[in-house]
């Protein structure tokens, strides 16, 4: 069972890894109204990274932890193929992992004994969600146009 050290440290890796995959993603991208939806959520992911290096990770516990955000790192191993398929693709990539780190957060934020610690797990799983409904929206407008 990892630690909450490690599980933490993991979160810290996916959110640099999508943030480098909205990076890749924003400079393959022609829709400008897409690139700058990407380019806003690199940023984000960024932020997202910071304040979970700013948690005090050797004075949080778990209390039962099959929950890991190293998975989500791995399925960014071959999101270069997703990127130059389509715009749409993209999306859809996107979408799955911001659903799939909303819900690592907040199963997290119920594992945790810090209140800082929750309340973080919290606020991310909240973002990702806003993430999701961003990309999703985007998505919606690039399906309407093609129609």
């Amino acid at each position: 069972m990892p630690s909450a050290g490690e599980v933490l440290k993991n979160a810290v890796m996916w959110e640099v890894k999508a943030y480098e995959f909205y990076m890749r993603a924003s400079e393959e991208v022609g829709n400008q109204s897409l690139k700058g939806l990407l380019l806003g959520l690199a940023g984000e992911e960024l932020k997202h990274k910071e304040m979970i290096d700013r948690l005090d990770v050797g004075n949080i516990g778990v209390r039962t932890c099959g929950i890991d955000f190293i998975d989500l790192v791995g399925e960014f191993g071959s999101n270069t193929y997703e990127i130059r398929k389509s715009a749409a693709r993209v999306l859809e990539f996107a979408m799955d992992k911001e659903r799939k780190a909303e819900e690592k957060y907040r199963r997290l934020s119920l594992e945790l004994d810090d209140p800082e610690a929750k309340k973080v797990c919290e606020v991310l799983a909240a973002a990702e969600n806003c993430h999701f409904s961003l990309i999703a929206a985007e998505l919606g407008r690039l399906h309407r146009k093609s129609v």
